[in-house]
């Protein structure tokens, strides 16, 4: 997800409704990840404070949500292995 979507650093911001939208469509940890990483725009940092109270997370909530690397992967192999070919025996 690029930063200019999220309202970062780039100097164009999304559209209040598109970034209320993005975070929204956001798991809790991806979440508390963009809300520890900073440097949003003002009003991002409003629609993103106000989605994080709506589901309320704290910054102090992020040690749960986050996944290591090779967690990430593991989760996502899992997704994508052929789990047999659905035939009783």
């Amino acid at each position: 997800m690029s930063e200019d979507m999220l309202g970062g650093n780039d100097n164009t911001m999304a559209e209040p409704f598109e970034l209320l939208s993005t975070y929204q469509h956001m798991t809790d940890g991806q979440l508390l990840q963009v809300a520890n990483q900073g440097g949003l725009l003002p009003d991002a940092e409003l629609i993103l404070t106000q989605e994080l109270r709506r589901r309320n997370l704290k910054a102090s909530d992020l040690p749960l949500y986050t996944e290591s690397l090779d967690d990430r992967l593991r989760a996502e192999t899992q997704e994508k292995s052929f789990r047999g070919t659905g035939l009783r025996f």
